[in-house]
């Protein structure tokens, strides 16, 4: 699950489009974001437009090809009740884009001439400002427990790949034998734990939500199929301690995290006299974690065979 910013573009202008959509795309992978673009070169097509509420940004000219107006799209967009900001720009200036809107007023509209520089600035402002609303606590959280619950998946299909294609034969056979040893160790310390909670308060001291093979299973397993099955394969060979700190304790510690009571307000967790603050850029640290083992796993899945 790489973290996406979705920008919808409506520009006729082939050339114009794909270097502005460069500089648009550094800006935005300096912040740890991975861009997924979706032109139309008119606004014909604006009912066809799928999971348009998905969008983080709109960019729209306002003259497009087949004698459209990107006012059109705006309407359209906003008549949908989608609120995600929008830029109107034109080589005529803002007051050419003010007089094509009349008396419509558009919540969340912005407007900028066709200069590229004034263009890029609007546009990193307003990537800002998304950004800024991603980077809410509860949003960070959102984000990490939803690309956990997804990597989960596929490194269980690493796993369900390999025991597919190894099906009754030596190595099959001893993961199997690995994973069995694993699980009963910790059904073993599960039960010695309630066993010394049996003296008093066994509900209040009692584990819940325990799970046979839980996140940091799943890594484990997969990670002992990659050191004793393709030690050769070029992969992360400190993948489970490096996801385990990265991913699954950092999804942790940000289910405990506390607001401060003074000062700016910013979100930290403390333990062991460590301080994490979730600012700005612990934000972005978080979303290069998750593109980066993102692609790693993805990597693992092509390489069992």
């Amino acid at each position: 699950m790489s973290m996406k910013f979705n920008i919808l573009w409506f520009e006729d202008n082939e050339e114009w489009y794909e270097t502005n959509k460069e500089n648009i795309e550094e800006y935005l992978t300096g912040k740890n974001f991975v861009v997924d673009f979706k032109r139309y070169d008119s606004t014909d097509k604006i009912n066809e437009v799928t999971a348009i509420c998905e969008y983080d940004l709109i960019l729209v000219d306002l003259k497009l090809d087949h004698n459209t107006k990107g006012t059109n799209a705006i309407q359209s967009i906003r008549d949908k009740n989608i609120l995600s900001d929008a830029l109107f720009y034109s080589s005529d200036g803002v007051d050419k884009i003010r007089n094509e809107m009349g008396m419509g007023i558009f919540e969340g509209v912005y407007f900028s001439s066709r200069d590229d520089i004034l263009f890029e600035n609007k546009v990193e402002q307003l990537i800002d400002k998304a950004v800024r609303r991603m980077e809410d606590i509860v949003s960070t959280r959102g984000i990490l427990v939803d690309s956990l619950s997804e990597f989960d998946e596929k490194l269980r299909f690493v796993i369900m790949k390999f025991c597919s294609s190894y099906s009754g034969t030596e190595k099959g056979k001893e993961i199997d034998k690995y994973a069995y040893d694993l699980i009963v160790k910790q059904i073993d310390d599960n039960k010695k734990k309630c066993d010394s909670f049996r003296e008093a308060n066994f509900l209040t001291n009692a584990l819940t939500n325990s799970y046979l093979v839980d996140s940091a299973k799943l890594a484990r397993i997969v990670q002992h199929i990659f050191n004793m099955h393709y030690p050769e394969q070029k992969y992360r060979k400190d993948f489970y301690d490096t996801y385990l700190k990265k991913i699954i304790t950092e999804r942790n510690n940000l289910a405990h995290a506390k607001k401060e009571t003074e000062g700016n307000g910013l979100f930290f967790f403390e333990k062991n006299g460590k301080r994490i603050v979730y600012d700005s850029a612990k934000c972005s640290e978080i979303r290069s974690n998750i593109n980066c083992f993102d692609e790693e796993i993805d990597k693992m899945i092509e390489l069992i065979i």
